[in-house]
């Protein structure tokens, strides 16, 4: 379904706010969009990803969008919302030396009680674009975006008539199931359970143009993880990015969004690791304005790993490239040392019938992801859930030899200091033969033999050391690290980690300070 701008009604014959003639564009979407946030509610704005993108933003990355002058520009806005971003893209073309004679512009918006909004939006926007002697050709289409253009990841097809010129969008983001129709559709950049706002920016990559712009706000999620590793070898692989945009508080980007945020730019290319970017950080959206800029090569940015490729590094100042160059120099890695991380095997409602609140004949110590904090394991503890788990025949494939383990846990809650919180598990077959882990937490361990105490405690401690969390935060915007990211994670020397642990059990210095003392002796 496709509707042209012009309004049936005028706004305020429908309720809407009515635009002031001097009102610039995104000054009157920051008002739309305000008044149509207080006529819905937190579960409306949650299930079409409703979230106001500020104005200040929204000029930035109507800058960022900017492709070659033309005399004609298509633009598009693949998830319109109220207009903001689309205004702010035809304002920024409107503003510069040379403006095209005439902007085409396509938006997608799947929430019909955003229509009127929309289209007042567009209508002024056609009237403050005419007094500047620029010509508007403005469609809604009110469909699903995805759907509407999974057609453009098959080579060298095009759903529309032209590719565009630029792309910008704050696209809705939660994570769908593999059989959503969306996630079907774009089955070419889909690897387990992908999120939506991946598919929007792969959609948003293949109908630009070469050379065309893009620009999107988005969680930083995308820059790891093997979720998205399929998305990145196809994004990186056709833009090639140009500036980056970190928001270094997770609220302050947007409000009540606990999200690590980025504004990632870029233009249609085949070839891109030779390029300069332009790496910016602010602490949130009201001071973009005096966001502090430091000019990288992509190749820098833009990394491979193992089992993550074309990982995306974020270090936003030197203290960053000094941890990124320290970590980066280790030679070692889990698999070196002989290690491996998995998942725990107890999933709860699939074991039922196993779990008991209290020790019996036959039953060994259930460990959950509340049992673990940094370098203590403490069980058991005043919980509803069951602590312990029958050891039998019918569930030895739930339960594990009472080893030596690290013990981290797999999601850790976005108001926690640390992103990894890891600690020793010392294990002692005399109290109990078998341990069980819940499948929350993921278990580091030796296949062939078991870890020796020191091991244990170094590693832990490396874990959970500032330099380590600072490492895991330039490369990942997730609150959790997946065990893939934990293989692919570079470790000291295996005398290193053994020094590290004899030291943190014998001594009563903080493990920060044998860290930090240990790791910067030329490992």
């Amino acid at each position: 379904m496709a509707r042209l701008s012009a309004v049936a009604r005028s706004p305020a014959e429908i309720g809407l706010p009515v635009a002031a003639l001097d009102q610039s564009p995104v000054e009157y979407a920051d008002e739309l969009g305000r008044w149509y946030g207080l006529q819905i509610d937190d579960e409306h704005r949650k299930r079409h990803g409703h979230y106001l993108t500020p104005m200040s933003v929204a000029l930035l990355m109507g800058t960022l969008a900017l492709s070659r002058p033309k005399k004609r520009v298509r633009v598009l806005d693949p998830a319109a919302g109220a207009g903001m971003l689309a205004a702010a893209a035809c304002q920024s073309f409107a503003l510069v030396p040379r403006p095209p004679a005439v902007i085409e512009l396509v938006l997608y918006e799947i929430d019909p009680g955003l229509v009127p909004v929309v289209e007042a939006c567009t209508a002024h926007l056609h009237q403050w674009l005419a007094r500047r002697g620029i010509a508007l050709n403005s469609q809604l289409h009110v469909r699903d975006f995805v759907l509407a253009n999974a057609g453009a990841l098959e080579p060298g097809l095009f759903p529309h008539d032209d590719p565009f010129d630029a792309v910008i969008c704050n696209p809705p983001y939660f994570k769908l199931q593999k059989s959503d129709p969306r996630a079907q559709a774009c089955l070419q950049v889909v690897h387990g359970q992908p999120n939506l706002y991946g598919l929007f920016m792969a959609l948003g990559a293949a109908v630009l143009r070469k050379g065309g712009r893009l620009a999107f706000i988005t969680p930083r999620s995308y820059a790891s993880g093997p979720y998205f590793q399929r998305f990145r070898d196809w994004f990186f692989a056709r833009v090639g990015i140009t500036d980056l945009h970190v928001f270094k508080s997770r609220s302050d980007a947007f409000d009540a969004v606990l999200q690590e945020t980025v504004i990632t730019a870029g233009t249609r290319s085949d070839s891109f690791l030779n390029r300069k970017v332009k790496l910016s950080i602010s602490e949130g959206s009201k001071d973009i304005d005096q966001r502090r800029t430091r000019p990288m090569r992509l190749r820098d940015i833009v990394q491979a790993g193992e089992g993550a490729q074309h990982v995306l590094h974020l270090p936003t100042d030197v203290d960053d490239d000094r941890v990124r160059a320290l970590v980066n120099g280790w030679s070692g890695s889990l698999h070196v040392h002989g290690l491996e991380v998995s998942t725990g095997p107890v999933i709860a409602f699939r074991a039922k019938r196993f779990l008991r609140h209290g020790a019996g004949v036959g039953t060994v110590p259930l460990l959950w992801l509340q049992h673990v904090r940094s370098m203590a394991v403490s069980w058991p503890l005043a919980t509803r859930k069951p602590e312990h788990i029958d050891d039998n025949a019918a569930s030895a494939k739930l339960t594990l030899p009472n080893r030596n383990y690290v013990l981290l846990r797999r999601f850790t809650a976005k108001e926690e200091a640390r992103r990894l919180v890891a600690a020793p598990y010392v294990g002692d077959p005399s109290n109990s033969s078998r341990i069980g882990f819940e499948n929350h937490l993921n278990y580091i361990h030796r296949p062939r033999g078991s870890m020796d105490k020191d091991e244990a405690y170094g590693l832990a401690a490396i874990l959970n050391s500032e330099l380590m969390d600072s490492y895991v935060r330039i490369s990942s915007g997730n609150t959790q690290v997946s065990a893939t990211e934990l293989r692919a994670l570079p470790l000291p020397a295996l005398a290193v980690i053994k020094r590290i642990g004899h030291r943190v059990r014998a001594e009563v210095a903080s493990i920060e300070t044998i860290v930090a003392q240990e790791l910067t002796h030329g490992v």
